[in-house]
């Protein structure tokens, strides 16, 4: 992580440094980079991993939440959307206990 453009390229030409002293390989398949407030200079930038040229995503996943450039907005949706399926079940369920309940009551 990185607050400038040239520092953060400065990185991933370490990262690469690393990788070539333990035998690691990048792929630019996997590698991408997510830039989170964009000025001018890192709109076209061009990012180097080694050789290998690093595209530019606007969101990932890490460790099973959705990360985006402008914020957790994916993530935080995904959670209001399980909750809103859990109220659901539970107010049928609720329901349909009240409805057995009823008939039981009448009989």
């Amino acid at each position: 992580m990185s607050e400038l453009a040239d520092e953060f390229q400065s990185l991933l030409n370490a990262v690469d440094g690393y990788g070539r002293d333990f035998g690691v390989s990048f792929s630019s398949e996997k590698s991408k980079v997510m830039v989170v407030i964009r000025s001018e200079d890192e709109r076209g930038s061009v990012w180097r991993l080694g050789e290998n040229k690093v595209q530019q995503t606007d969101e990932y996943r890490y460790l099973g939440i959705w990360m985006s450039s402008n914020g957790c907005v994916k993530a935080k949706n995904e959670k209001i959307s399980m909750v809103n399926q859990w109220v659901g079940r539970l107010g049928s369920a609720a329901r349909m206990r009240a409805s057995k309940y009823d008939v039981l009551r009448e009989v």
